[in-house]
């Protein structure tokens, strides 16, 4: 009889053990598949996103902004700015606006800004930079920046360019490729990082 008991009571025992088991293997689980579809979801938001180019037809007041911008440099600075002289100016031309994004709450957020080309030669000599102001208008407020003008029309030869993001808390700037579909890729501008970057790689940089 006490065998019979004992025996029992092993037996009780192992049940309880397999429920214990069980049933942390089971919550371990469902906290596991908890997180998968969390991490999922997460990379799905990012990749599906649609990026939305703006692409505006600039007005002529605009543009004679840029001209007039560009008759007030005085000759002797004229190189700092891409430019040989000022006949280039008389033929030259104003590329597309390349409309800039930033990264906002883990999305693409737009800047309400452009890098628009100036064209000499079929060459990209400097960018103008144009806002949308607090009265909803084009506002040329800066131009410039020949390196990267340079890195912009040597990428557009092999490449077809949608935008440009900037990243602020990295202090970079990406070229802006791909489509929602086949996933955005973002081409570092920098010559020392030639890497390629998913929306989801450059988001877990800014963390």
């Amino acid at each position: 009889m006490e065998v019979k008991e004992l025996t029992d009571s092993i037996k009780q025992l192992n049940i309880n053990q397999f429920n214990t088991i069980f049933i942390n293997n089971m919550n371990l689980n469902i906290l596991s598949i908890f997180f998968l579809l969390a991490f999922l979801m997460g990379t799905s938001i990012a990749y599906s996103q649609e990026l939305k180019i703006n692409k505006p037809d600039l007005p002529d007041a605009t543009i004679i902004s840029m001209m007039r911008l560009l008759d007030s440099i005085p000759d002797e600075l004229l190189t700092n700015y891409g430019i040989k002289n000022k006949d280039e100016i008389k033929k030259s031309a104003i590329g597309n606006p390349i409309a800039v994004y930033t990264i906002e709450k883990d999305s693409l957020s737009f800047t309400d800004t452009w890098r628009v080309p100036l064209i000499i030669d079929n060459e990209y000599r400097a960018l103008f930079t144009v806002i949308i102001n607090s009265d909803n208008k084009y506002q040329v407020v800066d131009y410039g920046a020949v390196l990267l003008a340079e890195s912009l029309y040597n990428f557009s030869k092999d490449n077809v360019l949608l935008a440009m993001l900037r990243v602020y808390e990295l202090r970079k700037d990406y070229f802006i490729c791909g489509n929602k579909n086949a996933g955005y890729i973002f081409h570092s501008i920098s010559n020392l990082d030639k890497r390629q970057y998913s929306l989801n790689e450059l988001i877990k940089m800014t963390k």
